[in-house]
């Protein structure tokens, strides 16, 4: 049991030491997926949201539930969108940053 467990620690010390001195690069190649400009994202009107962005697509509707009755709608009425790029399930990488093309899908 106790050389079980003296593995178990030097395997967790060895690793951590690897892990944190390994760029990610090392592992997977220098990837479009690590290429995000902050500059890129979705737009509503004018106003830019950044990739990832979650957003209630109807808040004006209810807030004027809320309004109107007085109580808080259910989670369930919200309509919830993320700004995300399109990705070809068939290519082994995503699209260059320039090439990438900017959706707001149900989340």
């Amino acid at each position: 049991m106790f050389k079980f467990i003296s593995s178990l620690l030097f395997s967790a010390l060895v690793f951590g030491v690897v892990a944190e001195e390994v760029p990610q690069t090392a592992f997977f190649g220098d990837k479009n997926a690590f290429k995000q400009p902050k500059d890129q994202g979705c737009y509503i009107g004018k106003t830019f949201y950044p990739v990832g962005t979650r957003k209630s697509m109807n808040h004006v509707e209810l807030a004027l539930y809320l309004k109107k009755t007085g109580y808080q709608a259910s989670d369930g009425y919200a309509v919830m969108m993320r700004c995300l790029y399109l990705v070809d399930p068939l290519s082994d990488d995503h699209p260059l940053p320039k090439d990438r093309k900017f959706v707001w899908v149900a989340s």
